[in-house]
């Protein structure tokens, strides 16, 4: 009975940590994958389905996108960091960061003028 109790106690604490909205923590942000279908610019919204997001580690990602009627295909690289609600975004290649904040299951994130909103797939 007492080994029964010790693993509905750890099953309710695995299932609380992971089933998390704070994703301003680089640990809970790990894993997870982002999806943004709407663009602000018109002839975006005309060629590409969406963009995605996958933090790979604490620190690095991937992106992809997925232009209409095509595969999706990797992106670029990216590092990132996070304080607070605030993440900044180094793509491969880039000289200026992005940078954006994280509500829950929304990032809005702002690259060379645009601004796009991210949700938690």
């Amino acid at each position: 009975m007492k080994k029964m109790i010790f693993v509905t106690l750890a099953l309710v604490a695995i299932m609380s940590i992971s089933c998390t909205d704070d994703f301003t923590n680089p640990k809970n942000l790990n894993g997870t994958t982002w999806r943004c279908s709407t663009f602000p610019v018109t002839e975006m919204s005309m060629i590409v389905e969406y963009i995605e997001v996958k933090f790979t580690s604490t620190t690095t990602g991937k992106s992809y996108y997925k232009m209409k009627n095509e595969d999706a295909t990797k992106l670029d690289t990216f590092t990132y960091t996070i304080v607070g609600d605030k993440i900044t975004i180094i793509s491969e290649g880039k000289t200026s960061p992005g940078v954006g904040t994280i509500d829950k299951k929304t990032m809005t994130f702002i690259q060379d003028g645009v601004t796009l909103v991210f949700t938690k797939q």
